[in-house]
């Protein structure tokens, strides 16, 4: 049995080092490709002349990109390489410091003066990518809406599969050029091409066999030898009929680089294109950011954003010394590389070795390479991108999603690429907006009879709070406020006053706690919000403000110092609270005002509260002082008689938690006394206070001697337990309404 394991393990490493080095050296070929196409289209026009020294740089460039790339980047099968957004504006660049050269320049001094302004935008934009990377902005680029991304993937497999036809057929494709591409030569080559894309893009989908579509490349270029062999065609004539990749030149480009070139060169022409390589930096951090993510969703693996723009700030600091293109992750390549099953660093090594070889030998072994297979490659990827990103989506997205991204693919096929993705973003945008304001700001609102303070009250207080708390209305918000938002909050406050209740407000709270930020637009509306409670004499309350949001109000035409602010919500039901106490408690009769009174006031005859307080020990505490610590044994019960305390849970490394503030009337330790736990908090004096204490010891003499003052006794604590729990039900149901 093992014998039979080691031969199925034999043979998958087998078949896994089979795939890794036909997937390198086929997308090697790409990036040799590549790499000579985007030299071209730097160097192009009247700077012609300089090809061969541009194409050694960028054969060094890519070689090195490729090789950092393998090493470093997030996820192992990733592939980078110079870009075509990027050689595009170069060309206008290099453009630019040349014209700035006199006319008598020779050959050497606008290769230098090239060489110093590819240098300054490769060391430019790496250092950009090593600052973004290492500060973690790229996270940043997870905003971009799903739909805007599948977009983008779509635009790329279009100009994929335009790509590899206008390689295949050499055909620039356009409408002017359509039926050029449908010339019996150019057939000859695209046709079969395509036939060979769509072949390996069913093999991809269906058979789900990584090693098919290798062995399906490598049979293909064998087929096409045989083909050549049977019909009597000799390689020269296939290259002249354009079947074969090339011609390419057969020598090194070792004398291309020199490093010394970057001060050879007029330094002025390459500092007056500065425009021009900050465009280059902005493209390139939009681009590598749409590359990495797109990388992310077509091949479903994780990725470190800012280790990847790490790994091409790397990339480019190192081509930048030799006058390199700049460049960064290949979308196309990578995801080429993840369809072969080539999930490892050694597929960039070796295609970096490829571009190794042909920049110090020559490229001339890559003329012998199949247009079809090469181009059927390109084709194959790009239907893989268009069409998993149209057709595979149309019925898993919402309808709008989906306009989004056929908006982008029409916009980048048809007016341009950058335009599409700009469209899409902008659409992406509105649509959030869209969506953000029909989410509710006000996370929650109740009444002030609905939501108390942490505050122990007595029985005539509750009675005032229960009755008059609807006079208190608190709003909780969260999220970032915006011109959407804010008047949701507006329109909320202004309906519940022209609702005419019973009882006219007192005081509005706003809780800012879970609000991340608002921008001006919310901050007028607030503003408008303080005129409308100044015009009908409501209080309004501020809490949990960050201090940069309080720093926008007090900037604002708003009465800042005019309203109050606390650090929580429970600090503002409080205040809120004692002004209804202070302003209702009158018509309800006297406010008890000793120990005594309360305690008539609750559920004792006055006999029976003269009868427990003969019982009960007087104490006196000072600011500061524990009345009951944490952790302690449980031997009594404490009456506040004066004074104000604080119930606090103590927690390691010194913190504290606030749960309770009582004041005259109401009782600490009733639970633990009652249970016999320990102290579950700590109870510490705000003020001077005074208690009366009841020990375990005192309540069985009490049980003993006076049965009916201890029934009345346990009924108290028993009310008090329950009007705990009732008020703690309905501020939870406050809470979930």
């Amino acid at each position: 049995m093992a014998l039979v394991d080691d031969g199925f393990r034999f043979r998958g490493q087998a078949a896994n080092v089979l795939i890794t080095l036909v997937s390198g050296v086929v997308i090697g070929v790409l990036l040799v490709t590549y790499a000579i196409s985007f030299s071209a289209i730097t160097f192009s026009g009247e700077f012609a002349f300089l090809l061969d020294r541009a194409i050694g740089i960028g054969l060094f460039g890519a070689a090195i990109m490729a090789a950092i790339t393998s090493f470093t980047a997030s996820y192992a099968g990733t592939i980078g390489g110079p870009q075509d957004v990027a050689a595009a504006v170069l060309a206008i660049t290099i453009g630019s410091a040349a014209a700035s050269l006199p006319e008598n320049a020779t050959p050497d001094q606008v290769y230098a003066t090239a060489y110093a302004t590819l240098a300054a935008a490769s060391l430019l934009t790496g250092a950009t990518f090593l600052c973004l990377g290492y500060f973690k902005l790229g996270n940043l680029v997870r905003f971009i809406p799903y739909p805007v991304m599948a977009g983008f993937l779509a635009a790329t497999g279009w100009l994929l599969v335009k790509s590899s036809l206008g390689l295949m057929s050499g055909v620039t494709l356009e409408w002017s050029t359509l039926a050029d591409l449908f010339d019996r030569s150019a057939m000859s080559v695209w046709i079969p091409g395509a036939a060979l894309g769509a072949l390996l893009l069913t093999c991809a989908w269906r058979l789900k066999q990584p090693a098919i579509l290798p062995a399906l490349i490598i049979g293909s270029i064998i087929l096409f030898y045989l083909v050549l062999i049977a019909t009597g065609i000799t390689p020269e004539e296939a290259r002249a009929s354009r079947w074969l990749l090339g011609p390419f030149p057969g020598k090194g480009f070792t004398g291309s680089i020199d490093p010394t070139l970057m001060l050879q060169g007029d330094l002025v022409p390459s500092l007056r294109t500065f425009v021009e390589i900050v465009t280059v930096v902005i493209l390139c951090v939009l681009g590598i950011l749409l590359n990495v993510s797109g990388i992310e969703a077509a091949t479903r693996k994780n990725v470190d954003l800012n280790r990847d723009l790490m790994s091409a700030g790397f990339s480019n600091l190192a081509t930048g010394v030799s006058g390199g293109l700049v460049g960064y992750q290949q979308l196309s390549l990578t995801v080429l590389a993840d369809r072969f099953g080539a999930h490892n660093r050694f597929v960039g090594l070796i295609a970096a070795a490829i571009c190794a070889t042909a920049f110090f030998a020559g490229a001339e072994a890559l003329s012998f390479f199949p247009k079809a297979v090469v181009g059927g490659i390109v084709f194959f990827l790009g239907l893989d991108l268009l069409l998993g990103s149209l057709y595979r989506e149309w019925n898993k997205l919402p309808l709008v999603d989906f306009a989004i991204i056929v908006l982008i693919f029409v916009v980048a096929t048809t007016v341009g690429f950058l335009e599409g993705i700009a469209i899409g973003i902008v659409a992406g945008a509105v649509m959030f907006i869209i969506t953000y304001s029909k989410i509710d700001v006000v996370r929650a609102q109740f009444l002030g009879s609905e939501f108390r303070s942490n505050v122990d009250r007595t029985k005539s207080e509750e009675r005032v709070l229960n009755e008059e708390g609807d006079r208190t209305l608190v709003m909780e918000l969260q999220g970032f406020i915006f011109f959407g938002t804010a008047t949701q909050i507006y329109d909320r406050v202004r309906q519940r006053i022209s609702e005419k209740p019973p009882k006219k407000l007192m005081q509005v709270v706003i809780d800012f706690r879970r609000v991340t930020g608002l921008d001006s637009s919310a901050v007028h509306s607030f503003v408008k919000l303080t005129q409308l409670m100044q015009d009908r004499h409501i209080s309004l309350v501020f809490t949990g403000l960050r201090s940069s949001i309080e720093l926008r109000f007090r900037d604002s035409e708003m009465d800042f110092s005019a309203i109050p602010g606390f650090q929580n919500l429970d600090e503002g039901i409080e205040w809120c609270e004692e002004r209804t106490l202070d302003a209702y408690s009158d018509g309800k009769g006297p406010r008890p005002t000793t120990l005594q009174s309360y305690l008539i006031d609750d559920i004792f005859t006055r006999a029976q509260a003269k009868e427990l307080l003969a019982y009960l020990e007087e104490r006196h505490y000072e600011p500061g002082d524990y009345l009951l610590r944490q952790g302690a044994e449980s031997d009594d019960v404490l009456f506040i008689e004066k004074g104000r305390v604080t119930v606090q849970l103590e927690l390691p490394g010194g913190k504290t938690v606030r749960l309770r503030s009582m004041g005259p009337g109401t009782v600490v330790g009733e639970i633990g006394n009652y249970l016999g736990l320990p102290r579950t908090a700590s109870v510490i004096a705000d003020e001077p206070c005074s208690a009366r204490r009841l020990t375990q010891k005192t309540l069985q003499k009490i049980t003993r001697e006076k049965p009916v003052l201890i029934a009345t006794f346990h009924k108290f604590m028993a009310r008090r337990l329950s009007q705990k729990l009732a008020d703690s039900n309905r501020m939870l149901e406050a809470l979930l309404r």
